[in-house]
């Protein structure tokens, strides 16, 4: 609005106003989204409007932080003149009952009209939201469910986890002390989703599988939690994706040769760049910068060893100065104080 102002303009002009309803737009859509959590109704079917009542905060304050500039403020004009469609009277019942649970609240009603409501309405020949569903979407593990059965009825795959000895051996006493086999599972499909390495950019869909299975299996046993219809099929497939796992984790202990092929680190999987965007071959990373941080590395020892050395220096006594500036923490005396007191008049 200053800015405004200070372009010849006025608060009460077409420009002001407009400014004015912009900032009533986006208490009226923060309004929505915090009765929507508040109450409860986030769900399959409110969600596309939150989420486009969010896109329209942004874009609101895009325009007003535009509106501060002197370089952006006549184009940011040209956002202020939106014009959105009457909602009729069904229409806004329609909303209503979305936005209800047991009563509805008439102060989020001004915020409808600011909505893309006619586009987020269902098609005609079907009962769901015409854009995209993300609720209704199968979950990350459902989507990637094929892949990994492909996956592990391939010979050639082998279950490449990040080396950490420490941690595998964590990781079999962790599980010898769960007594429920969906935590057991979890586990293991936390330690794959956290370490899995591979090559092959289409193999993150193992990790991103395992990572999805852990959180369904630790709130399957929740309060309120929704049945997953699928659950029973992925949890086929993390069962064999966890075999794999078990069997690999006996052989490494026997076989040292093994171990080498499925704990690796993750330069020896895939090349690195470095900062000035060249590859740096598998297996060379660690050479490389010890080799170029050599210099600085000596030259940070040696400094380290210096301070060390000088707080071991012990000072001898007339060498000390003694300080004079009274100590805070040492009661004053009592001439000291009759002459504070002198001076202050008391």
């Amino acid at each position: 609005m200053m800015m405004h102002v200070a372009q010849g303009g006025n608060p009460y002009d077409e420009v002001g106003e407009s400014i004015v309803r912009v900032v009533e737009e986006i208490k009226d859509l923060r309004n929505l989204s915090s009765y929507t959590v508040r109450k409860g109704l986030m769900d399959e079917t409110t969600l596309p409007y939150i989420e486009a009542a969010k896109d329209k905060i942004r874009e609101n304050l895009r325009t007003l932080h535009q509106l501060t500039n002197r370089t952006t403020y006549e184009s940011a004009i040209e956002n202020l003149n939106t014009q959105y469609a009457e909602l009729s009277e069904q229409d806004i019942e329609d909303m209503k009952k979305k936005f209800t649970k047991e009563t509805f609240d008439d102060s989020i009603v001004s915020a409808f009209k600011l909505l893309p409501v006619m586009e987020l309405k269902p098609s005609d020949d079907q009962d769901t939201i015409s854009r995209q569903d993300i609720m209704k979407q199968a979950s990350s593990a459902g989507r990637y469910k094929s892949y990994v059965d492909g996956w592990l009825n391939s010979p050639e795959s082998k279950l490449i986890l990040k080396k950490d000895d420490s941690y595998d051996e964590f990781q079999n006493n962790l599980r010898a002390q769960q007594k429920d086999t969906n935590a057991k599972l979890g586990t293991i499909m936390r330690d794959i989703a956290g370490r899995f390495l591979s090559a092959n950019p289409e193999d993150d869909a193992i990790s991103n599988f395992a990572s999805d299975m852990e959180q369904q299996l630790s709130m399957s046993g929740e309060l309120f939690s929704k049945p997953n219809p699928e659950m029973k099929a992925l949890k086929g497939t993390a069962i064999k994706l966890a075999n794999k796992y078990l069997t690999d984790m006996k052989r490494i202990k026997q076989d040292d040769a093994y171990r080498s092929e499925v704990r690796k680190s993750p330069e020896d999987i895939k090349a690195y760049k470095d900062i000035k965007g060249q590859e740096v071959g598998k297996g060379k990373l660690a050479k490389q910068y010890k080799r170029k941080y050599k210099d600085e590395s000596e030259q940070f020892e040696a400094w380290a060893l210096a301070q060390t050395e000088a707080i071991e220096i012990m000072l001898e006594s007339e060498t000390i100065e003694a300080s004079k500036y009274q100590d805070a923490f040492k009661p004053q005396r009592s001439t000291d104080i009759n002459t504070i007191k002198k001076l202050a008049g008391v």
